[in-house]
């Protein structure tokens, strides 16, 4: 007999799609440094459709983007509380509603308040935390969620389980060291990693200098050596497992093309195109590792020792003879 379409999963997969979409959209305002293109808000010149020209393509454009994405967040906050019983899908679903609402004052303070620096990071920090929420809620209600859970776990991997979770915090701290250097103007700086710091420089240099560093090297570093780590360990122990196999695989792709973007965003001496499908590509990163954690929390979830020694109950004679 064939199973009903999974229609609200359909619908959260959708969101995430759009919402990855809304992270290019406002890179691309970030790197065609469109920000002020539009001085007011929530209109845009005190209309709801201004000529779309030069910067105003960009900005309002993102600002179109981002309201349709919070209609279909309301929409599956309404779904998911009429429709589904779980405490944790119907919390992340708030989760989500209320970091669009946040998501959305903010931008709307970066215009008022002409771009300051602060809440620019805070608005693109919060943009990729809004990202993982949503692609939470997608994978809480897709069929391969409700197809294994309840099922036992395969082994009492606390090792991967701690690589899971270490790579999701490493890879939303990158993310977060690169918006910061990037709306610093940090990136410019790359050339003088050749200066030792020792040379009297300025201070608001050597800032920028560490800063690059931070995101172009050490954290860099991090999430490449983490990515390997962790995907090597699931692929060798569990390669017959495809619920851990597939993303893992996944995982190890999007780092190769996250990589070769950020060394094209250098090179191209940070083209906004580029420069925005580094940010999505970080997007995307950050997206894999959720999922991949969370189907490995589920997946290889240590059974408490209490349960382990509880007595097994003996069958009554009756209940044996049945």
């Amino acid at each position: 007999m064939k199973s009903n379409p999974n229609w609200i999963g359909r619908y959260t997969k959708l969101l995430a799609a759009c919402t990855f979409f809304l992270v290019f959209a406002g890179a691309m305002v970030v790197g065609t440094d469109s920000g002020l293109s539009v001085p007011d808000w929530p209109l845009s010149f005190g209309r709801f459709f201004p000529p779309m020209t030069a910067g105003v393509f960009y900005e309002h454009g993102h600002r179109v983007i981002a309201g349709v994405v919070s209609l279909m967040t309301l929409g599956a906050l309404l779904w998911v509380w009429l429709g589904r019983k779980e405490k944790l899908v119907r919390w992340l679903a708030l989760a989500a509603f209320l970091a669009v609402l946040v998501q959305a004052l903010l931008g709307g303070l970066t215009v008022l308040l002409r771009l300051p620096d602060p809440v620019v990071i805070a608005h693109a920090s919060l943009a990729q935390a809004f990202f993982a929420t949503v692609v939470a809620l997608a994978h809480f209600t897709s069929s391969s969620w409700e197809k294994h859970r309840g099922g036992e776990p395969l082994a009492k991997d606390r090792a991967s389980r701690g690589l899971l979770l270490a790579l999701v915090a490493a890879v939303y701290a990158q993310i977060v060291v690169g918006a910061t250097m990037r709306h610093l103007g940090a990136a410019l700086h790359f050339p003088y990693w050749i200066v030792p710091m020792d040379q009297p420089l300025a201070w608001e240099v050597k800032k920028m200098v560490l800063l690059n560093v931070a995101h172009t090297l050490l954290g860099a570093a991090t999430v490449t050596a983490l990515c390997l780590a962790t995907a090597g360990r699931l692929l060798a122990k569990y390669r017959s497992v495809p619920y851990l196999r597939n993303p893992a695989l996944l995982l190890l792709g999007a780092l190769v093309v996250q990589v070769a973007l950020g060394i094209a965003t250098l090179a191209t001496g940070i083209q906004p195109e580029v420069a925005a499908l580094h940010v999505a590509g970080g997007a995307f990163l950050l997206g894999t590792s959720l999922v991949l954690a969370l189907r490995g929390f589920q997946m290889l979830a240590a059974v408490s020792p209490a349960v382990e020694a509880r007595p097994v109950p003996a069958l009554k004679p009756a209940e044996a003879a049945s």
